[in-house]
């Protein structure tokens, strides 16, 4: 039956001219959007990969057994009304402002799926306020000849990269070899997730480091960084023959379940023991891939929901050790969300979050903060160098070792900090940051988790704000702009990353110490209360 529908959405769709282009690996944010598509309709993940219709509008398309949808950004609404227009024909095509949602495929016949495609479709990514609007029925989702502009990536469904044929879940075709750029990626989505068995269409199923080098090479960039992924085998050779034959068990046990094998290898990199990894297997096992990305982290993606958040009104920089340990240690993440009733809370809002209270209080006071209450006085941030040390302290889990650039008397230049920022961020390394405002009174701490491009190709960067564990996409203008609006807070004074000694990236040099900065006068008011010390 699976054949049979997909079958009938390359029959449907074949008209249409190939005009779209794949523009780069999906982010973290369209994969999770893929991901609740297939949830939603209760199917197998498919392919999901960022599209541009000839520069008229940027996108993320997503390929399921039995539907295509995708999510058109263009410059103007007039644009984006008369695409849809042009496509009314094609499929169901909703305009909404500058954006269009085109879903096409024998599950826009059946009125329950288009419902739940509808309403994912337009979930996790960003959207403007204006209300959705219908511009072709239902109904005429299943054919009709392309017309003008008629979108070219429907018609490429099931396409690779290249126009190479892929393998649709459910099919008996072995799946072939693709260019080595992403081509594990690529094959894993092909395949709706079944385990990638052999780098050569029939080949046998690899064993040992080759086992673990395959998985390394299949995991999405989004979910394991570059970083992440280069000290996976550094710790697969570490282990004793005993556990790396262990390990070899627990991938081949988890081998049709990416989404879990994807955080045992996170796990290994982070120097996680085999039982705290067979433990974290147990705990994913049969969860969905976006209930182990919510649990498996303590930040969260854009409009996905807060992470973890301080409980105490100077604890951000402690806040922030706590969040990074969870970027890159799965197990770490999972244990604290289970042993806390709630880590996006506060202990204001309700109790159960005392072993996050505890760690975050240690890390605080023992790095010369004071504790107190969030919305009291008398409490004390962290100064920047007991803040890096802090962060350092996590090198055996990160594999990172922080220098400072920039200090609150001698603000970064924003250019310097956007250019530090996207590198480390494309590299898988996550980026802590001091931001204040024009004043310099008191400060905050923050961390870029990753990055991506808009449809004008600038960088934005999503910033993880631990006062109220949530996290935001700003763009690289509001940071020149020294505009951020990150928690009150306008501009960027330092940024924490790893140094990349070359010739033309000479090693930073760490600032002397400094004592934590406490307000010499009020803050500008603002819209909630904010921690007073810099870094705190």
């Amino acid at each position: 039956m699976r054949r049979c529908l997909w079958a009938a959405l390359v029959a449907t769709l074949a008209l249409a001219p190939v005009a779209v282009a794949q523009t780069g690996d999906p982010t973290l944010d369209e994969q999770v959007y893929a991901r609740l598509l297939a949830d939603r309709l209760g199917v197998a993940p498919g392919r999901v990969d960022r599209v541009d219709h000839d520069g008229r509008a940027r996108g993320v398309q997503v390929a399921l057994p039995g539907l295509v949808a995708e999510r058109l950004r263009f410059r103007t609404p007039g644009e984006a009304e008369a695409w849809a227009q042009a496509n009314a024909g094609r499929g169901h095509v909703e305009v909404r402002g500058n954006q269009v949602l085109a879903l096409t495929g024998p599950r826009t016949a059946d009125a329950e799926s288009l419902a739940r495609a509808r309403e994912a479709g337009w979930d996790v990514l960003p959207a403007p306020a204006a209300a959705a609007r219908v511009v072709s029925p239902p109904a005429d989702s299943r054919g009709g000849a392309a017309g003008p502009g008629a979108p070219a990536s429907l018609g490429d469904a099931g396409r690779g990269r290249g126009g190479r044929g892929a393998t649709p879940a459910g099919s008996d075709a072995a799946p072939q070899v693709q260019d080595a750029h992403g081509s594990a990626e690529l094959l894993r989505h092909h395949l709706g997730g079944e385990a990638l068995r052999g780098l050569a269409a029939g080949g046998p199923a690899l064993q040992g480091r080759e086992a673990v080098a395959a998985a390394v090479a299949d995991v999405a960039p989004a979910v394991v960084g570059a970083h992440q992924r280069d000290r996976v085998l550094p710790a697969y050779d570490a282990l004793s023959p005993e556990d790396r034959a262990a390990f070899d068990g627990l991938l081949a046990e988890y081998a049709d379940q990416p989404a879990v094998r994807d955080q045992l290898l996170r796990g290994l990199a982070s120097g996680n023991s085999i039982e705290d990894l067979a433990w974290l297997g147990g705990e994913l096992d049969g969860k969905s891939p976006l209930w182990i990305r919510g649990n498996t982290r303590l930040t969260a993606p854009a409009r996905e929901g807060p992470g973890v958040q301080q409980q105490f009104q100077d604890s951000c920089a402690a806040t922030t050790v706590q969040a990074l340990r969870g970027e890159y240690d799965p197990v770490y993440a999972l244990r604290t969300r289970q042993a806390n009733a709630d880590v996006s809370t506060t202990p204001v809002e309700g109790a159960g979050n005392d072993p996050l209270s505890r760690e975050q209080r240690t890390i605080l006071e023992e790095n010369g903060g004071v504790a107190v209450a969030r919305g009291e006085v008398g409490g004390r941030g962290l100064g920047y160098e007991p803040w890096r040390a802090a962060l350092n302290e996590l090198d055996p889990q990160t594999g990172l070792e922080f220098e400072q650039v920039g200090e609150h008397t001698r603000p970064i230049e924003p250019d310097r900090a956007i250019d530090l920022m996207e590198r480390n961020l494309e590299a898988g390394r996550a980026v802590p940051l001091a931001i204040s405002n024009a004043t310099g009174m008191g400060g905050h701490a923050v961390m870029a988790t990753s990055t991506r491009r808009d449809a004008d190709g600038q960088p934005e960067f999503l910033i993880y704000d631990p006062w109220d564990g949530r996290s935001t996409w700003v763009p690289a203008q509001r940071i020149r702009d020294q505009d951020i609006g990150v928690a009150g807070w306008d501009l960027i004074t330092a940024v924490m990353v790893e140094p990349t000694p070359s010739p033309e990236r000479p090693r930073l040099v760490p600032p002397p110490p400094m004592e934590p900065l406490q307000l010499r006068e009020p803050v500008r008011p603002l819209p909630r209360p904010l921690e007073p010390a810099t870094g705190g």
